[in-house]
């Protein structure tokens, strides 16, 4: 549990030299490793893609809870980015 806590800060001081500093802001922080998503997922190898179960639209059984990124369907960092989109768009923005 340290060493994940010393890598969440080493990442928040890295993308603060990017970006504004965001920090007051959080409200919670997940960190986790391969050996977390293959103890909770079963995923291979704790590989991060692949939920057995997509839904393209994003919905989820809470009420205005979605989700997005690689295990809706859309694959890697740029598919990632477009489930985003789509999400935004679909949920948010033509609301």
């Amino acid at each position: 549990m340290q060493a994940k806590a010393e890598w969440v800060k080493k990442i928040r001081d890295t993308a603060i030299e990017h970006l504004p500093d965001y920090r007051p802001h959080i409200i919670d922080t997940d960190s986790f490793t391969p050996k977390t998503i293959k103890h909770y997922t079963g995923h291979i190898n704790g590989c991060v893609y692949g939920a057995p179960e997509k839904s393209l639209d994003g919905s989820t059984k809470l009420e205005n809870l979605f989700i997005c990124g690689t295990d809706q369907g859309f694959l890697g960092i740029i598919g990632a980015m477009l489930s985003g989109i789509t999400m935004a768009n679909n949920h948010c923005l033509m609301n």
